[in-house]
């Protein structure tokens, strides 16, 4: 589990099922017919989408981060990429409320290793969390305290190593160098009954004005730099040992790489979850639904 840098208030595991597996099952019954791109644009676009993933997969694991530290739950959603998703879920200790903190501090290790082996299998590194809720008004919370609120918080998100996310459809790499940071806006909402009865949300807008990252994989290095926007909304619930999860994203990023002197310009629009567009060097391919693009790119895609 991601190493926190204050202990979590109960010990709570929400157990979270891999979707590698299903995906590849997904990948090959649901995927209708669609353009397939050149060799060379999905080439361009499975480096670009890299820098995506690093900079998607972080923030949600850093929204994760700040879940779990406010709710006493050891959050885990970044292995989510289609819309829903049930899982059984046990409680090994009963919980008291949630308490979200005005201000917070949380470092998160890549490498961790969980109940059921590495946490975040794709990734290495160390990374922290500052987010503060002071220019927003602070947590708004209901009575009795810990049953319901409401919080707004400015997130900042730190390297404080190289932090490295993997692809593992088509094995290209993007490294966040030590010392590079960005920032985020995150809203959280709650309900909960008791230990066995609660909903979380969280609001997520993430624009980012060129991050540099570094792109790797097997014959192949590249820079690129990153410019765009996300906005990721994602509901838990918890209900007498079922975990449910419903999700929804829409972003547009610009990727400028650069790979042995020659550039290219990768566009990924997403105006909704199961709609993406890719533009590889002025020419647009899609929309695609989300299975198309594991079928067609065999890119991931948070």
């Amino acid at each position: 589990m991601s190493k926190l840098s204050r202990p979590l208030v109960a010990t709570f595991v929400w157990l979270v099922l891999l979707l590698t597996g299903c995906q590849q099952a997904e990948d090959g019954a649901s995927a209708p017919p669609a353009t397939a791109p050149p060799a060379t644009a999905t080439t361009a676009a499975q480096e670009a989408n890299s820098a995506v993933e690093a900079l998607s997969l972080s923030s949600t694991i850093a929204t994760d981060a700040i879940l779990s530290a406010g709710s006493g739950q050891s959050v885990a959603t970044s292995d989510k990429e289609t819309a829903s998703s049930t899982t059984s879920a046990a409680v090994s200790a009963d919980a008291e409320g949630f308490t979200f903190a005005t201000t917070g501090m949380v470092t998160v290790d890549l490498d961790a290793m969980g109940p059921s082996g590495d946490r975040y299998p794709h990734a290495t590194g160390t990374f922290s969390v500052a987010y503060d809720s002071s220019g927003n008004g602070g947590p708004v919370i209901g009575s009795p305290v810990g049953s319901a609120g409401i919080v707004a918080y400015n997130v900042t998100v730190t390297a404080l190593s190289n932090c490295t996310f993997t692809d593992p459809r088509c094995n290209a790499t993007a490294t966040i160098a030590s010392g590079s940071s960005y920032t985020y806006e995150v809203e959280i909402t709650w309900n909960w009954s008791d230990a066995d009865h609660w909903t979380a949300q969280s609001d997520v807008v993430l624009a980012s004005s060129a991050l540099s990252v570094s792109g790797s994989r097997p014959g192949a290095t590249w820079s690129a730099a990153l410019s765009g926007s996300r906005h990721a909304f994602s509901a838990l619930g918890y209900n007498a040992g079922t975990l449910s999860l419903t999700r929804t994203v829409t972003a547009d990023w610009t990727v400028d790489t650069m790979r042995n002197g020659i550039p290219h310009i990768v566009v990924w629009h997403r105006p909704a979850l199961d709609r993406i567009f890719v533009t590889v060097d002025g020419t647009t391919y899609g929309p695609y639904t989300l299975a198309q693009v594991w079928w067609y790119w065999n890119v991931s895609c948070h």
